[in-house]
């Protein structure tokens, strides 16, 4: 295996073809192989063309040799400390202000494979921010 965290088994010369957008003869929009240039209906645009590379391409098990179980590697136990508050402006109990801190650690995977499902939420904000920064 080459490159990559975990090594990648991506051969680009064995990645499948998918049917492309063209306008026929009439100025319609179809689908074309891109291996044979034969035209298809419009709903064939974006799917695999059969028989035209390796499906399982560029997949790895899980029990493959050096990929961690979990596709992960395991940092093991962290340190994690928390701190809270919470104290009462007033004597009547009915404004108190709160506030907390802590230390996580993430158990997303390095390749953002789990990322996009958790990216729809306001408290990804910081990491998105982050990201792009970093990139």
């Amino acid at each position: 295996m080459k490159g990559g965290i975990y090594g990648t088994t991506f051969d680009p010369a064995q990645a499948v073809q998918l049917y492309r957008p063209v306008l026929n003869a009439q100025g319609q929009q179809v689908a074309q192989n891109p291996l044979t240039g034969q035209l298809f209906p419009q709903g064939f645009i974006g799917s695999i063309v059969v028989g035209s590379g390796n499906l399982k391409n560029g997949l790895i098990a899980a029990n493959a040799p050096g990929v961690p179980l979990g596709f992960m590697d395991n940092r093991g136990v962290q340190y994690g400390p928390r701190f809270g508050f919470a104290y009462a402006l007033t004597g009547d109990d009915k404004t108190v202000l709160r506030g907390g801190f802590g230390i996580a650690y993430s158990g997303h995977d390095k390749q953002g494979l789990i990322v996009g499902t958790v990216l729809n939420t306001s408290q990804t904000a910081p990491a998105r921010l982050m990201r792009s920064i970093l990139t």
